[in-house]
């Protein structure tokens, strides 16, 4: 075969490189916003309607970053601390019951500034800001008792108890967010307490517990100048282990522990941008997206009142997880960042 000459082959090459500079050229924001999304994370599947999707990857990676920021302190919420607060081992069999009515506070930050969309094909780093906003869950737990363990001296080992709960998530408004529960706002919460040693007069209660907790199904809107970013129907779910220890002196008890907690969440987005000429509206739909984040847990208790009924406070530490990165920033406050949490609340045993 008859090889070109070496002044052709160069001449060759040199168009190739012509083209692809005027392929680029006339896409340059298609070429950026690929890279941009390659480097951010951004959930695969952004869609606009009308327009390229492109135009739109601002506010997709926006609204997640959002998500990725209130998700942890949603599930730190949800998963509290003591899981029958005021209380550390087992309540001693079938027959035996106790009620708790609480509510845990989280003390987070939803975002404090509006932020503007950009509809150039970028994807922009905004300051989203960061003001406190206390994060509720209101809860009412039962333990019921399965099995009284086994005798051992003054006290029993290997008990076990069986717990319910229902959760209450209320709509928490703090311009520009609002965090709305769908439906009901009601979801269920359920796990099981093995005691090492039943309280006695000589022994502190003990107890190694699992509690697995989902919170209500949940939308959060955050509505910038004449733009809204939307999570819709956000499931949370929590799933807590914690050793817990406890005991009672006449009208006081001390209780305290410390655990793990797994929380899961995910949720499918959307977002409106009303921009002007010639833009004009373009409504974005990001497909689900999942944040998995693991957090230590330790909590105290202190309770005061008669045996069967007991006004119980807590104060609880939730460590910071794995960083979850974000492109957007939140006043110097990270995704998944440590918390502090307080519950109050009463404790009933008939």
């Amino acid at each position: 075969m008859r090889r070109p000459a070496i002044g052709t082959a160069h001449r060759a090459r040199g168009n190739f490189h012509r083209v692809r500079t005027l392929i680029c050229g006339a896409s340059a924001a298609v070429c950026a916003t690929t890279v941009a999304g390659a480097q951010t994370g951004i959930a695969p599947g952004c869609t606009a309607t009308p327009g390229p999707v492109v135009r739109t990857l601002d506010a997709c990676q926006k609204v997640v970053d959002l998500f990725r920021f209130l998700s942890p302190q949603v599930g730190v919420a949800l998963s509290g601390g003591n899981p029958m607060i005021g209380e550390g081992g087992t309540l001693g069999g079938p027959g035996k019951y106790s009620i708790n009515v609480h509510a845990t506070v989280v003390d987070g930050f939803v975002p404090a500034n509006d932020v503007s969309l950009v509809t150039d094909g970028s994807v922009r780093s905004s300051n989203f800001g960061a003001q406190r906003a206390p994060v509720p869950m209101p809860t009412v737990d039962i333990a019921a008792g399965l099995y009284p363990g086994i005798p051992m001296g003054l006290t029993n080992v290997g008990g076990v108890d069986l717990l319910i709960g229902i959760n209450y998530l209320p709509d928490v408004t703090k311009a520009p967010v609002a965090i709305n529960s769908s439906g009901h706002g009601f979801s269920f919460a359920y796990g099981v307490r093995v005691g090492i040693t039943q309280e006695s007069a000589a022994f502190p209660g003990i107890s190694v517990s699992y509690r697995n907790r989902k919170m209500p199904t949940t939308s959060i809107l955050y509505t910038p100048n004449d733009d809204t970013l939307t999570v819709n129907s956000a499931s949370i779910v929590s799933k807590s282990l914690r050793v817990t220890a406890g005991k009672h002196y006449k009208f006081l008890g001390i209780a305290g522990g410390f655990g793990r907690d797994d929380i899961d969440a995910k949720s499918l987005f959307n977002a409106t941008i009303n921009d002007g000429p010639p833009v004009g509206r373009v409504d974005v739909s990001v497909p689900a997206t999942q944040v998995k984040v693991k957090r230590n847990n330790a909590f105290l208790n202190l309770s005061l009142g008669l045996p069967k009924a007991q006004v119980v406070g807590e104060i609880g530490w939730s460590s910071a997880g794995k960083p979850v990165e974000t492109v957007n920033t939140f006043d110097g406050h990270q995704a998944n960042e440590k918390y502090r949490y307080y519950t109050l609340g009463f404790s009933f045993r008939p």
